[in-house]
């Protein structure tokens, strides 16, 4: 995860221009911030955070590859971003924009891909116990990581910019 967010801080030209194909969908249609569109704008980060974490548990007992790919992802990405922010806004602006959601989001993903991780392993040692472990995991997308997204898009699209217009 460090060497992904310091080869994204070097790319920083390139992640934005990937930043920028990826996120940029999610821009559309908020051209104004009025409590409407920030609580679609919450919806929105929550549901793409939580499809990828689905995604990575979903798939741990077959391709805990994917787990990695996605953190190394989330790295380059913070990496390129922070960068990009640090050249035009400084570093405590930068930094404020990334600490009041990034200390529960970026948990929450390691959370993820620990529990996929943790299902690639029972995969190939008791494969009987499989279908247990996977529901065990299921539930814990619902009863952990769900919440915890929520309050880290809710933090993004609320808290962040009014604790980064006073800094």
């Amino acid at each position: 995860f460090i060497s992904s967010i310091l080869l994204g801080y070097s790319d920083y030209m390139n992640v934005m221009t990937l930043a920028k194909a990826v996120f940029g969908e999610m821009a559309k249609g908020i051209t104004s911030f009025n409590l409407l569109n920030r609580i679609r704008l919450m919806l929105m980060i929550f549901l793409r955070n939580l499809s990828v974490t689905s995604l990575m548990v979903i798939t741990g007992p077959f391709l805990a590859l994917t787990s990695f790919l996605i953190i190394s992802f989330n790295g380059y990405m913070i990496g390129g971003v922070f960068h990009y922010s640090l050249a035009s806004r400084g570093l405590i602006k930068s930094i404020m924009l990334i600490l009041p959601h990034g200390i529960v989001e970026i948990p929450t993903f390691f959370y993820a891909a620990y529990i996929s991780i943790v299902l690639a392993i029972q995969f190939i040692r008791n494969k009987d116990e499989l279908a247990e472990y996977y529901r065990e995991s299921l539930h814990k997308i619902l009863t952990r990581i769900t919440p915890l997204l929520l309050l880290a898009a809710f933090i993004e699209t609320f808290i962040t910019p009014y604790v980064a217009s006073i800094v």
